[in-house]
């Protein structure tokens, strides 16, 4: 009998194909989150067109910019007007520049090819304050002061007067200032302190000076409740101490306090948020806040984290949770406002509950103050 031999099948199995099919589909999927997503090789390449087409449109106009100063080292605005025609596709507010749509006043934002670029010049109070939005978190250097506690300043504020800045961060313990009476803040971390040890030393508003009530005005002009002696005030009038906050005030500086109240916070995040505001009131233990938009107010809202470069508030709680606000909590007689890591809201001023925050002193800069754009992202006072 013939046995007949059997060839073995030498085709792929199913259950191959399916592994085969399966890492193609894992390759095709890598390949493709490769070339697109938020940090594909596509997406990433659209980015780097646009910030080149971006740095081209700002090339162009920094150059006749900088062929329009005169010989008193300020831009001459008539010159710049001409030698800005110079540029291809040049619009402001949406037109070519002509006789009858001419820059008066800078800072201004032209648009070149469909993006903005922004001509800087000297800001005094009324240009920071109409430009909020723009100045508002910016770097201020060449600020200096007797205290080496804070390294960075950036602009909190303008009243269309003087402008207003802030520190960068929260101010080491040892750089907090004693009262005339010589007792220090209650020390609970290197960036954590209370009122508890100090408050005794002042005597209500009559403690506070004139030249800082204006930022209590609301509160103050509430009635007699207002002036009593009680312990969230005292708080308040520690952090608003002209006096023992001088070192804080350089020669460019009218005065320095150490912290904002919430009439200037409130002040300051409407001119950074026109639409959504916080808006205070007050009752006879102090203030209460509301966005805008509410009807009811209320001791505590939520706010974005790292807003405007963090003057508002802090994600980072490494050194305290957030910073003391210099005024009275409508919550209670011993409560302050404080910002959080993502929120602005009533706290306790003592050494049983307010061992978390930190102070970011305010300076008020003089009324003749001009900033001047530096070389970065910073302005320097000139």
């Amino acid at each position: 009998m013939k046995i007949k031999k059997v060839e073995k099948n030498k085709g792929i199995t199913l259950i191959a194909l399916v592994i085969t099919i399966i890492v193609l589909l894992i390759l095709a999927g890598v390949t493709i989150a490769t070339l697109t997503g938020d940090n594909g090789i596509l997406t990433k390449a659209s980015q780097a067109k646009e910030e080149m087409s971006q740095a081209s449109a700002e090339e162009k106009v920094g150059v006749e910019v900088l062929g329009s100063y005169g010989n008193d080292g300020n831009i001459d605005m008539d010159m710049l007007n001409k030698n800005l025609q110079n540029v291809e596709n040049l619009t402001y507010n949406g037109e070519k520049l002509s006789s009858d749509n001419v820059i008066s006043k800078l800072p201004v934002i032209v648009n070149v090819d469909g993006y903005d670029v922004l001509i800087s010049g000297p800001a005094d109070a009324e240009t920071v304050k109409e430009n909020a939005s723009m100045y508002y978190g910016a770097e201020v250097t060449g600020y200096k002061c007797a205290s080496d506690g804070v390294s960075k300043w950036r602009i909190f504020y303008s009243d269309g007067m003087n402008i207003y800045l802030i520190a960068d961060d929260y101010i080491h313990y040892d750089n907090t200032p004693e009262t005339n009476q010589g007792n220090k803040l209650f020390y609970y971390g290197d960036y954590k302190y209370n009122f508890e040890s100090v408050y005794k030393d002042y005597n209500g508003s009559n403690s506070i000076n004139d030249k800082v009530k204006i930022w209590l005005n609301k509160y103050l002009s509430y009635g007699s409740n207002a002036t009593i002696t009680q312990g969230s005030i005292n708080g308040s009038a520690y952090m608003l101490d002209i006096d023992i906050w001088n070192n804080y005030a350089g020669e460019d500086a009218k005065y320095a306090i150490g912290g904002p109240t919430i009439e200037m916070f409130c002040e300051s995040y409407k001119d950074t948020h026109p639409d959504k505001y916080i808006e205070n009131d007050v009752v006879t233990n102090g203030y209460n806040i509301k966005w805008n938009t509410d009807t009811e107010y209320t001791t505590s809202l939520e706010l974005p984290e790292e807003d405007y470069n963090s003057i508002y508030v802090k994600s980072d709680t490494s050194k305290a949770y957030g910073m003391w606000i210099a005024s009275p909590s409508a919550d209670s007689i011993i409560n302050l406002i404080a910002t959080n890591k993502n929120s602005i809201t009533s706290v306790c001023y003592n050494y049983v509950y307010g061992n978390l925050w930190g102070l970011r002193p305010i300076v008020c800069l003089n009324a003749n103050v001009i900033l001047e754009k530096g070389s970065g992202d910073n302005y320097i006072i000139k």
